[in-house]
């Protein structure tokens, strides 16, 4: 298995593929106080992330939310998540071109 995550030039955060998303999302976790045990494979940080945005949805404007605990490569993904995955889910590699959220 290859790197799960990238890193930015620019600082210190990381950045890995939601599949529950269908997006990035970026890791502040030297800002944040999270901990990272280095393992860009199969890694793992503690305590949760939990990433809120808001976007459209045609006319609408609607609140996502995406909150897992990342341990030894799998998103293990918490209820209040507004997408559809729950529980242990192994991370995907991060596509060619992937956006970022």
């Amino acid at each position: 298995m290859g790197a799960v995550l990238k890193t930015y030039a620019d600082s210190d955060d990381l950045g890995h593929w939601c599949p529950g998303c269908q997006r990035v999302h970026i890791l502040p976790w030297k800002r944040g106080g999270w901990t990272f045990d280095g393992n860009m494979t199969s890694p793992t940080f503690s305590p949760s992330f939990k990433h809120e945005w808001n976007e459209w949805d045609g006319a609408a404007k609607v609140h996502r939310v995406c909150h897992y605990v990342l341990t030894a490569g799998v998103l293990n993904f918490f209820g209040d998540s507004t997408h559809s995955l729950r529980g242990a889910v192994p991370m995907p590699p991060l596509p060619d071109r992937p956006e970022s959220a």
